[in-house]
């Protein structure tokens, strides 16, 4: 009778979720090892990065199986399993760039395609804008990370682009978005239209404390030379494809790799130590989702998340790689 009355359900309670986060412990130390151990494996095959980075998709790990009383899925257990396969996958990456050395120069090549594009040389930093107070103070800000630039006016938005689309000059200035508005779509369609990308951003004040932010872009994406303190953000777009459905009664398996989700991504982002700087989630076709993000990444592992994307993601499409220059 006494330890009837000295039983307590919340001390039993505690006791239990106290021994469940010890196997959670001890399961993640496991998992890790088996990731290192696979990572180790994956680096010994491949001596030539190119083929590794083209290889990567076919790396991805799988999604834990559910066995037992597990095979029943809910609909809450999905995204904790997709959770755990977004971290192993960003912990994969993460060894896989410790063993494998990969430099700048080559994962640019890889991530950025035609980023080493050079340019002719009557457009050499050749800059294609128009003639107005806003757009000369943006040229003067892009000025100062190119050396010896020259200006090229032309007669609408749309030559702008054209001329860097030619040939004719490297890069254009575009706005990009302001205070009042936010990003101005018309521009953003002309950017995509002609397949431009982002070298760099900076803010413009255009009275009344407004301000337009100025967009120097190129034909290819390209790391410009900026002061070490200057921030630089990551921003690209990607389609996330739809979740598969759970049969009625929910006695499916899942996939062997369930596609990632938006959280997911940008959860990946986070534990590489990038800033999320903006993110626009939209409604795609057939049940797919369109994710735009932007991401602060002086300070943290962008090798690790672009070899995560090219791994879960090969169809993201990468909008620039720039510093802002209104961030000094």
């Amino acid at each position: 009778m006494d330890d009837l009355q000295s039983y307590s359900p919340e001390e039993v309670i505690v006791s239990n979720l106290r021994e469940t986060d010890r196997w959670e412990v001890e399961a993640g130390e496991q998992a890790y090892a088996h990731l290192c151990e696979l990572a180790a494996e994956i680096a010994a095959g491949f001596s030539d990065a190119p083929a590794f980075l083209s290889s990567l998709p076919e790396h991805r790990p799988p999604t834990p199986p559910l066995t037992g009383g597990l095979r029943t899925v809910t609909a809450a257990l999905r995204p904790m399993l997709r959770e755990l396969t977004a971290r192993n996958s960003i912990l994969l990456c993460i060894e896989l760039g410790r063993r494998i050395p990969t430099p700048r120069s080559l994962w640019l090549d890889f991530f950025f395609p035609g980023g080493d594009e050079e340019p002719n040389r009557s457009s050499f930093n050749r800059i294609s804008c128009q003639k107005n107070r806003y757009t000369d103070a943006a040229y003067e800000h892009f000025a100062t990370l190119l050396p010896e630039p020259r200006a090229a006016f032309a007669h609408s938005y749309r030559s702008v682009c054209e001329d860097v689309y030619n040939g004719l000059c490297e890069y254009c200035i575009l706005p990009l978005e302001n205070s009042t508005e936010g990003r101005l779509t018309s521009f953003s369609r002309l950017i995509a239209m002609y397949d431009m990308k982002i070298a760099a951003v900076c803010d413009v004040p255009v009275g009344d404390d407004r301000v337009t932010r100025f967009a120097l872009l190129r034909r290819t994406p390209v790391m410009l030379r900026a002061p070490d303190a200057m921030p630089w953000y990551f921003e690209f777009s990607c389609t996330l494809p739809a979740p598969a459905r759970p049969a009625p009664g929910g006695q499916d398996d899942p996939p062997a790799h369930e596609p990632p989700g938006a959280p997911d991504v940008l959860s990946a982002a986070r534990f590489c130590g990038l800033t999320l700087g903006g993110a626009d989630v939209s409604r795609g076709p057939e049940g797919s989702t369109r994710l735009h993000a932007l991401l602060r990444v002086d300070q943290g592992n962008l090798p690790a998340f672009l070899l995560y994307l090219a791994m879960e993601l090969p169809g993201a499409v990468p909008i620039g790689l720039y510093p802002n220059l209104s961030e000094r």
